[in-house]
């Protein structure tokens, strides 16, 4: 309920999970409802994870796919496409 209160210009959340459909998961569910609720008070939400967390589903989604820009080290070949990732 606190983090409902504040609004926050930029955001940097881990992943366990990154997946097209099924988005950016993690298997806590407490975790999840946390990060779901801060990246829908962020303006600019970033997701960090290696690229071994690509294709990995977790059971609980806490964002879409397109809901946050992702900053990993390498980008696997199906996802090169993709206009919200960032190599660093």
């Amino acid at each position: 309920q606190n983090i409902q209160k504040y609004n926050f210009t930029k955001g940097f959340y881990g992943t366990n999970g990154v997946d097209r459909n099924a988005g950016f998961t993690t298997p806590e569910v407490n975790e999840a409802l946390v990060k779901e609720c801060a990246i829908k008070h962020t303006q600019a939400p970033y997701i960090l994870c290696d690229s071994g967390k690509f294709s990995q589903i977790c059971p609980v989604r806490f964002a879409k796919f397109d809901e946050a820009i992702v900053i990993t080290e390498r980008v696997p070949e199906e996802y090169k496409k993709a206009q919200n990732i960032i190599v660093v």
